[in-house]
């Protein structure tokens, strides 16, 4: 299984292209520019970024985006950020307070969940906040990592 690390100030070719197609994202409560400023400026605290279209019927996959590629649009709407949760709340303000998500959730396996609870006492009274904890196996399969316990995902979805 890979392991991963942060490079502080230093972004490989690719997720360039993530950051870029994000900044291109933009929609009604979402600013890509903003969201990309912000993780820029937020480097050292987390692994990659990539956001998607998630699939909200009984299709496995969504592919409205290819749909809308030929009009120049990267109708994405969800952005997962892979960190651990010592970074977490560095981040996790930000996201929280100036991003404008419609939901955030904090996905991680159980034993990093009593981590976090743990470390931090993160309240939330807007709702928008949500936690999945999720079998080690599952993660492990998700992200191709092991052993997942350090690793948190931060999903932010915006309608």
């Amino acid at each position: 299984m890979k392991k991963l690390k942060i490079l502080e100030n230093e972004i490989n070719d690719i997720q360039k292209l993530y950051l870029e197609l994000i900044v291109r994202s933009s929609f009604n409560n979402f600013d890509g520019y903003k969201v990309v400023k912000d993780l820029l400026k937020l480097r050292k605290y987390w692994y990659s970024v990539m956001m998607v279209r998630e699939s909200v019927s009984e299709a496995p996959i969504n592919l409205i985006t290819l749909r809308d590629l030929p009009e120049n649009v990267n109708n994405v709407d969800t952005l997962y950020i892979l960190t651990d949760y010592h970074n977490l709340f560095y981040i996790f303000p930000t996201i929280k307070n100036e991003w404008n998500c419609d939901t955030l959730l904090i996905i991680c396996s159980s034993k990093t969940a009593k981590m976090i609870e743990d470390l931090y006492s993160v309240a939330d009274e807007s709702n928008v906040l949500g936690y999945l904890y999720i079998n080690n196996k599952i993660i492990e399969d998700m992200l191709g990592l092991h052993p997942v316990e350090k690793y948190v995902l931060i999903r932010c979805w915006w309608d």
